[in-house]
């Protein structure tokens, strides 16, 4: 036991010089191969994991409800657009009709007024 704390003791001393070379482990609380170790899996281990579970909340919750929501929009706005144009072709046909009632109308009139002369 004494020798495992004699180690442990010489590892932090030098965990602690080396932390004085690296400027980014300085005014650190955790020493320089700690911070090093630390590093390292992060980038190995947690940061898979992470982008892991993001990716699973993405496609099982954010996606599925982001095509719901861009489905019920689209049939929104088709239906909008088909009632706008069904409006509309109802305001032209209306014209079209009232168009050819006075043609009509001018056309009985030009035969009466032949027919008076």
């Amino acid at each position: 036991m004494q020798q495992v704390t004699t180690n442990m003791n010489t590892i932090n001393k030098y965990d602690e010089q080396a932390a004085q070379y690296i400027p980014m482990m300085q005014n650190k609380q955790r020493g320089a191969i700690e911070g090093l170790v630390s590093r390292i899996t992060e980038h190995t281990h947690a940061k898979p994991q992470r982008k892991r579970l993001i990716d699973d909340f993405i496609f099982s919750s954010l996606q599925p409800e982001f095509r719901q929501k861009m489905t019920d929009i689209s049939e929104s706005i088709i239906a909008t657009l088909r009632d706008t144009l069904y409006a509309e072709s109802e305001v032209k046909m209306n014209r079209l009709r009232e168009g050819l009632e006075n043609l009509k109308q001018k056309k009985i009139l030009k035969k009466i007024s032949l027919i008076i002369k």
